[in-house]
């Protein structure tokens, strides 16, 4: 073979194994993603929390707070399961979601094992509170119910039985000292039957336990002469210290034509007392800094603000929300 031809093809040899190693790079760069790339296939991190029933007014505020999650926290994907009462302690207990709503009175017992639980849940902590609900006692114009006192030998709707209007209703009632069965006839039907039955005349008076305004009773004192009949809130919450003096406003309602005063209950975020204290941190600090958006969604999210994030709660903060709380103020 010519020394030409040998040259010839060390040449072709030279060029081909360059180009086999620029393949190799270009797949080693394919292969090989860069800390963005990197960054942007990572899963998104699921969190979840439990509210109300669908629909409700505490399934609304809590999928406008994921919204919330969702813009401003990147990595992390906020979902929302409907809920109600002891169901939402047992879950968060159990770590099957990472949040839930309760009421405040519904804490305090949770926490001590009384009323409707049988054992201690220390490990739910308290994030902070947000939207009131009191609890309005109503009755016909024409039933001939003007006091608490009128209530003896009538018939009264507390709520579902085992709920947490119910179970509420029966504290008020038995600190003013009437007691179910014996001093009044308790009936036992959910809030929307309430409404129904007050319109049917087949109950004198009975207990809403909601955010105000709310379509139900709008709609109620709309179609029926209605009266709000008030009762002794400071010897109730006295005994009751999860409870608070709250009022709605004249006006409101037809029927209200002066303020209003109520037993108020807060509803309090809660979470495990295992949840990553910088996640609770987080999630506490972006709400607060958001309620205008998570108001967007449900008026009652205006309401889950600095002012009321402590109202209500009795109980052990989570480490997370209370660093938060304390830098704002809002938390000794």
């Amino acid at each position: 073979m010519k020394k030409s031809q040998i040259k010839l093809i060390a040449i072709f040899i030279l060029v081909l194994f360059a180009f086999t190693l620029a393949g190799c790079s270009q797949a080693d760069k394919k292969q090989t993603p860069s800390p963005a790339d990197t960054t942007a296939k990572q899963p998104l991190k699921r969190i979840s929390i439990i509210s109300g029933p669908s629909a409700g007014a505490w399934y609304l505020v809590a999928g406008g707070m994921a919204k919330v999650i969702n813009k401003y926290m990147p990595g992390y994907e906020c979902t929302i399961e409907p809920g109600a009462g002891s169901e939402n302690i047992i879950r968060v207990a159990n770590k099957e979601v990472v949040f839930g709503m309760v009421m405040s009175d519904c804490l305090f017992h949770a926490v001590n094992g009384t009323r409707e639980f049988k054992e201690k849940y220390p490990q739910i902590q308290a994030m902070f509170g947000g939207h009131n609900n009191p609890m309005k006692l109503i009755a016909r114009v024409d039933s001939g119910i003007k006091t608490f006192a009128d209530l003896k030998g009538k018939k009264v709707a507390l709520g579902f039985g085992g709920s947490s209007q119910a179970l509420a209703a029966v504290a008020i009632m038995e600190s003013l000292g009437m007691v179910a069965d014996k001093d009044y006839k308790a009936v036992w039907i959910t809030p929307a039957e309430i409404t129904e039955a007050l319109q049917d005349k087949t109950i004198d008076a009975g207990f809403n336990y909601t955010a105000d305004p709310t379509g139900v009773m709008v709609d109620l004192t709309t179609k029926v002469p209605i009266k709000f009949i008030p009762y002794d809130v400071d010897t109730v919450v006295q005994k009751h210290p999860y409870f608070y003096k709250t009022s709605i406003p004249k006006g409101i309602y037809k029927g209200v034509d002066a303020e209003y005063f109520a037993q108020g209950a807060n509803v309090i975020m809660v979470t495990h007392k295992d949840t990553d204290p910088e996640l609770v941190y987080q999630i506490t600090k972006v709400l607060m800094e958001h309620v205008d958006e998570v108001a967007e969604v449900h008026p009652a999210g205006k309401e889950w603000n600095l002012s009321n994030a402590t109202r209500g709660i009795i109980s052990t903060y989570h480490p997370g929300a209370e660093k938060y709380l304390k830098e704002k103020g809002a938390l000794k």
